[in-house]
C-alpha cells in the first residue's frame, strides 16, 4: 500500500504542477504534446498527471479513480477548450504579425487558459490523491514502461499507436533522469 506519512497534498500537487511546467518548456516535449492533443484529442494535463503520478507513485490508477477524476474535471477540462478554442479563433482572423490590440487579448487568453489549465491540475490530482481507493493501491508489479503505458490508457485513452505514448514515456524518462 502507499505510504502516507508525511504526506502534504498542497505539496505534492504543486510538485505535480512544477513538474508539468518544467516538462512542458522542453521543445520536443511540447511539440509532441500538441500533436497529441490536436491529432488524437488527448488532454495534455491528463497525460502530464498519468506520467507523473506514475514516477511519483508506481501505482497503477483503479478504473474508479479515474472515473471519479474525470467527473470532478470535466468543467475544467471544458473551460480550457473553450478558451483555447477562442483563442484560436481569434488568432485565425489576423495575419501575423497581430495588431496590438488584438496581441495583447490573444496574450490574455492565453495566460487565461493557463490559469484554468492549473485550476484542472488540481482538481485532477486532488481527485486522485485524496480518493478512498488511492491509499490502498499496492506499488504495481508491472514493468515501468509498461505500468506508464497503463496509466496513460486508462486515463487518457488508447493511443493510435502504442509508439505515441511509449514515445512520451522515453521523452519523460529521459527528462527525470530515471529508466523505465
Amino acid at each position: 500500500m502507499i505510504d502516507k506519512g508525511g504526506f502534504n497534498l498542497e505539496q505534492a500537487i504543486e510538485a505535480f504542477w512544477q513538474s508539468s511546467v518544467a516538462f512542458y518548456s522542453l521543445p520536443e516535449v511540447s511539440e509532441y504534446l500538441l500533436n497529441l492533443q490536436d491529432t488524437q484529442d488527448k488532454n495534455v494535463n491528463e497525460l502530464l498527471f498519468a506520467l507523473w503520478v506514475t514516477h511519483r507513485f508506481g501505482i497503477e490508477l483503479s478504473a474508479n479513480i479515474v472515473e471519479a477524476a474525470q467527473s470532478r474535471t470535466r468543467r475544467t477540462k471544458k473551460w480550457v477548450d473553450n478558451i483555447r478554442n477562442t483563442r484560436f479563433e481569434l488568432e485565425a482572423q489576423w495575419d501575423k504579425p497581430y495588431p496590438e490590440k488584438i496581441h495583447s487579448t490573444r496574450e490574455a487568453l492565453k495566460e487565461t487558459e493557463l490559469k484554468i489549465e492549473k485550476l484542472h491540475q488540481q482538481k485532477l490530482a486532488e481527485e486522485v490523491l485524496t480518493h478512498a481507493e488511492f491509499s490502498l493501491l499496492n506499488t504495481s508489479s508491472l514493468s515501468p514502461e509498461k505500468l506508464f503505458l497503463s496509466n496513460l490508457v486508462q486515463l487518457c485513452g488508447a493511443p493510435q499507436s502504442d509508439s505515441d505514448y511509449l514515445q512520451l514515456v522515453m521523452l519523460w524518462v529521459s527528462a527525470s533522469g530515471d529508466t523505465a
